[in-house]
């Protein structure tokens, strides 16, 4: 109860709920900093906290108020939405990361958050650089909304807002299907870990990406031919465990290793 609150770290402490019984609330609005660590608390409401910049919820498996739907409306200041291994917490990607403005990390790996993402799922929310699934209660065909997107006339825009993104990490579950995004206005994309997947269509062809070191496309159901690249940056490549067909092109790519 608070009003002071600034910053909040329940490491390893096995609390389950409030003092008493119930969902964990916060009444201050100058909590900035939420870390918690194997406890099985709800996910705290902190919608309209607008200095709140940190939300750690990891090794967590609430038994009430899983869902982090209309849990951050209104954090003009969060950056980091981390969730790792908290297996019971639940949300849609569809729409859940919306009008974040300063979101740069969101990790939800092994967790049940489903849904599959639109060329809005990222709408007021451009300052994207990491975004990681794994796992979780994802089903459908068009995880990346890219054959919804060439419906509509784009061709795949779910990433096109975010001139910061970095990383994504996609992997073990097959029920991430569907044909990747365009990835062409992502100058700053450093590495795609998209692998043991449902992951369908063509490899991208990597024009504007020239800071991208890392591919990891493995173990996926991607068809058709290795275009013909020509990447800076590119180190390592791993494109195992496809469906593709033809010979591998020349590759311009004085950096690649592996």
């Amino acid at each position: 109860t608070s009003p002071n609150l600034t910053d909040l770290d329940i490491t390893w402490c096995n609390i389950n709920a409030k003092e008493g019984s119930g969902d964990i609330t916060i009444l201050s609005n100058n909590i900035a900093s939420f870390v918690s660590y194997s406890n099985n608390h709800n996910v705290v409401n902190m919608s309209n906290k607008t200095i709140l910049n940190n939300y750690v919820q990891a090794y967590s498996s609430p038994s009430s108020g899983k869902s982090i739907s209309g849990k951050f409306t209104g954090c003009a200041s969060l950056g980091q939405l981390y969730f790792y291994a908290s297996s019971a917490v639940q949300g849609n990607i569809q729409t859940d990361f919306q009008d974040l403005p300063a979101l740069r990390i969101v990790d939800f790996r092994w967790t049940s958050i489903s849904g599959e993402l639109r060329d809005d799922s990222f709408s007021g929310s451009t300052s994207l650089a990491h975004f990681r699934v794994a796992g979780s209660g994802h089903t459908g065909t068009d995880f990346w909304g890219t054959t919804d997107s060439i419906s509509n006339g784009e061709n795949g825009e779910v990433f096109a807002g975010c001139p910061s993104l970095q990383w994504i990490y996609a992997y073990s579950n097959n029920n991430i299907q569907g044909p990747l995004p365009s990835f062409s206005q992502n100058t700053a994309l450093s590495g795609l870990y998209i692998r043991n997947t449902g992951t369908t269509g063509t490899l991208p062809n990597l024009v504007g990406n020239n800071s991208l070191y890392y591919l990891r496309l493995d173990s996926n159901a991607m068809t058709g031919a290795i275009p013909n690249w020509e990447s800076p940056s590119l180190v390592y490549a791993f494109l195992y465990n496809n469906h593709f067909s033809g010979q591998v092109p020349n590759i311009v790519a004085p950096r690649l290793y592996y």
